[in-house]
C-alpha cells in the first residue's frame, strides 16, 4: 500500500469514526498567492479554494497561518469576502495533543510547503468516496 493510500484511508476511517476531518489550511502561496503573481500562482490557488468548497460538508476546516492580530484579521477578511471562504478557525484547531503543549491536530494540512500537490490529490478522492452512495 503507498502512502498516499494509507492517508487515503485514514482520512476515510476519521470521517467514520468522527464524521468529518479536520483540514489545516495555509494562506500565502496556497489560498492566496502571496509571493507570485503569475496566471498560474492564481490558478493553482483557485484550484486550492475549488477543492476547499468541494469537501466542504465532510471536513472542519481551520486556516493556520503566521500573522499578528492586523494580519490575521486582513487575511480573514480576504478568505470571506474575496474568496467567500467561511473557514471554522483561524489559527485555531478543534483539537489539539496534550494537555499543556499548543500544538494542532490535522488529519490533512494544504500547504505550498508540504506537498500541497499530492494533499490535494488525496482529498479529491476523499471527495469522491464521501459524495458517493454508501451500501448499508
Amino acid at each position: 500500500m503507498t502512502r498516499k493510500e494509507r492517508l487515503l484511508d485514514k482520512l476515510k476511517q476519521a470521517h467514520l469514526t468522527y464524521g468529518k476531518i479536520v483540514i489545516g489550511v495555509d494562506f500565502d502561496d496556497t489560498i492566496f498567492p502571496f509571493s507570485d503573481d503569475s496566471l498560474e500562482a492564481h490558478q493553482e490557488a483557485l484550484a486550492v479554494r475549488n477543492v476547499l468548497e468541494r469537501v466542504r460538508p465532510y471536513t472542519v476546516q481551520c486556516l493556520w497561518t503566521v500573522a499578528n492580530d492586523w494580519s490575521l484579521r486582513y487575511k480573514k477578511f480576504i478568505c470571506e469576502n474575496h474568496f467567500n471562504i467561511q473557514f471554522d478557525h483561524y489559527n485555531e484547531s478543534p483539537i489539539f495533543t496534550g494537555e499543556d503543549v499548543r500544538k494542532p491536530h490535522f488529519n490533512l494540512l494544504l500547504d505550498d510547503c508540504a506537498g500541497l500537490g499530492q494533499a490535494l490529490e488525496v482529498l479529491i478522492e476523499f471527495a469522491e468516496w464521501a459524495e458517493s452512495p454508501k451500501e448499508d
